[in-house]
């Protein structure tokens, strides 16, 4: 009898596990999501030989597009927004070859036809076996119009596995959140939806758990006798550029907010799971998120960006962009309230997110843990060791010093959206 012997040499290596090949499909594949994030991810895994043999992307949009011009397009995102640089030329050449192209306008069932035969096709061409996954880079009032449009062409019928992937925000509310779950429920099984908050793939976001629960320094200070308050910004560079349409109806609360940042506060408050497996460490946030104390209308602050500066170059205002594209959703909002469980005590937290960030802070995240206590010292090691491990700042204030800044913005932001009514 033959015994198996770990390899020693692979102790402590990253076990990578290459998956079946199949079909991607990407709804909305020439938009801004597909683009920036989407493509150079796959780009990446490429990069790093993680796509299976066979694997392809066909992309599907009501743009007027062939084959050759959305590879050409595809090649143009990831040279702009992939994260390795400098591009490899053969890596992407490679990826961009098994990148084909279907008009699809997501009202016409003749549309999804045509895509479920060339995917018949692919099926047969790249030897994926049927595995297709369907990922909806499309604002969310076409989640349902897709899905009953793959069930009405029977392109989740057949051998294979058949997934779907939809984005953030999940319904504008409870009420439609639940809605959406029958929708994807009713053609899906629940084990191949899966719903996909990007923010949660950031390095430093995916860092605070081990940073938290592997570090003997900080897990015994972790709690409310030792930190003050919490408060999470998330600023990014960009404006609302071509996603008008989405944050008309989202806006930063629904964009940001409920999702994003509240999945920071869950990692930055949340006890330590009973495994680091998805739903150990889902129960645990759900507990934090739990405790929350809803904030009142005196603890959220909206605005719009105004005309400034970031990173040298001068950008248009909110105003300015509403009335060129007739866009007027919230694009900053500052949300303060109390929080509640068994490892952190009760803590008050504050939350806040633009866009077009005028600072000199560089990347989508910054945190600042104020300490509590007049120990400077204490306060100033935990700010190092906070700034060389996430990037977050430590500072020794009280939460009634962080109140008044808060209450200087809460006034500004008043003052900027008065004047702004006042010149629409």
């Amino acid at each position: 009898m033959t015994t198996v012997v770990p390899n020693p040499l692979a102790e402590g290596l990253h076990d990578y596990h290459v998956g079946e090949p199949c079909l991607m499909v990407i709804f909305g594949a020439t938009g801004d999501l597909s683009g920036r994030k989407l493509l150079p991810a796959l780009y990446n895994l490429s990069k790093q030989r993680l796509l299976p043999a066979g694997f392809a992307v066909v992309g599907a949009a009501i743009d007027d597009m062939t084959d050759e011009s959305f590879r050409k397009h595809a090649s143009e995102k990831i040279t702009q927004f992939s994260r390795t640089q400098p591009i490899d030329q053969r890596v992407l050449d490679a990826f961009v070859s098994s990148c084909f192209y279907v008009k699809v306008d997501f009202g016409k069932l003749d549309d999804f036809k045509t895509l479920q035969r060339r995917l018949a096709e692919l099926d047969t061409t790249r030897h994926v076996a049927g595995n297709r996954m369907f990922y909806c880079a499309t604002p969310p009032p076409t989640y349902e119009t897709i899905v009953e449009q793959l069930k009405a062409a029977a392109m989740i019928a057949g051998d294979g596995f058949h997934r779907i992937v939809v984005e953030k925000p999940f319904g504008s509310d409870l009420k439609s959140a639940r809605e959406l779950t029958d929708i994807l429920q009713r053609v899906f099984h629940e084990d191949e939806v899966y719903r996909i908050d990007h923010y949660l793939g950031k390095e430093t976001v995916q860092n605070i758990m081990a940073f938290r629960f592997a570090n003997s320094i900080f897990e015994p200070v972790w709690n409310a006798n030792h930190i003050d308050s919490v408060q999470i910004t998330v600023a990014e560079e960009i404006g609302v550029e071509l996603r008008g349409a989405y944050y008309e109806k989202a806006g930063a609360l629904r964009d940001i907010v409920q999702n994003h940042a509240l999945q920071l506060v869950a990692l930055v408050a949340m006890e330590p799971p009973l495994a680091f497996e998805a739903n150990a460490v889902r129960d645990e946030k759900v507990k934090v998120l739990r405790s929350l104390h809803t904030p009142g209308p005196k603890s959220v602050v909206r605005g719009l960006y105004g005309r400034g500066f970031v990173e040298g170059v001068e950008v248009a205002g909110k105003i300015d962009a509403a009335r060129s594209s007739r866009e007027l959703s919230v694009r900053e909002a500052t949300l303060k309230f109390g929080q509640s469980c068994p490892l952190a005590g009760s803590f008050p937290a504050a939350l806040q997110c633009a866009v077009h960030y005028a600072d000199d802070f560089s990347g989508a995240l910054r945190a600042t843990a104020a300490v509590g206590g007049d120990n400077a010292a204490r306060a100033a090691m935990i700010g190092s060791l906070l700034g060389a491990s996430l990037g977050i700042q430590a500072l020794p204030v009280r939460w009634s010093e962080s109140l008044a800044a808060r209450e200087e913005i809460a006034n500004g932001v008043e003052w900027l959206v008065r004047r702004s009514s006042d010149e629409a």
